[in-house]
């Protein structure tokens, strides 16, 4: 589930099956649940393939990478990029298209990603400087007034450091023999 759920958009990283109200319940009795990603929405942090592990989070922030219900019936993960009241404002990294959902959509928050199979868990970290940055490049990118190649230049500025992110988290996972 890069993106998640049963409701496919084009180009969006969707979880695979379950639906809302199955992750939410896993979430209650566990403490989390475990999606599988589908789209492309979060590349290349997170590719199709790729497992996460989704906590419950009453209060999501800014930045935070969150498991959403999405009001045509599908799950996404996405990051939150602004909150404005009792919603936040979420989108994927690699997406231009922005979604404003109910705070109490969002299921929970990602805490650890597996990449493309059971090879184990890498827990999720992310630092504040890396975190502002994906969220103000984020906003830039969603912004339809922008100028075209300032929001390309976001565009690749995101893929390159969620590449970086990527990697670190890999290392972390399997560390050089030798």
């Amino acid at each position: 589930m890069g993106c998640a759920g049963s409701a496919k958009a084009p180009g969006a990283a969707r979880p695979s099956a379950p639906g809302a109200a199955a992750v939410a319940a896993r979430i209650s009795r566990f403490g989390f649940a475990e999606v599988a990603l589908s789209g492309r929405c979060m590349e290349p942090l997170l590719v199709a393939g790729d497992r996460v592990r989704v906590a419950a989070c009453p209060d999501p922030g800014v930045g935070d990478l969150c498991l959403v219900a999405l009001p045509g019936g599908g799950l996404a993960l996405h990051r939150v990029v602004a909150a404005v009241g009792g919603a936040v404002v979420c989108k994927g990294d690699f997406s231009g298209r922005a979604e404003e959902v109910p705070r109490g959509s969002v299921l929970g928050r990602a805490v650890a990603f597996a990449p493309d199979g059971p090879r184990g868990w890498a827990r999720w970290r992310q630092d504040d400087v890396y975190r502002c940055e994906i969220v103000a490049l984020s906003r830039i990118l969603a912004d339809r007034a922008a100028a075209r190649g300032v929001r390309q230049e976001a565009r690749r500025r995101i893929w390159e450091l969620n590449e970086g992110k990527r990697a670190e988290l890999l290392a972390c996972m399997y560390p050089p023999v030798g």
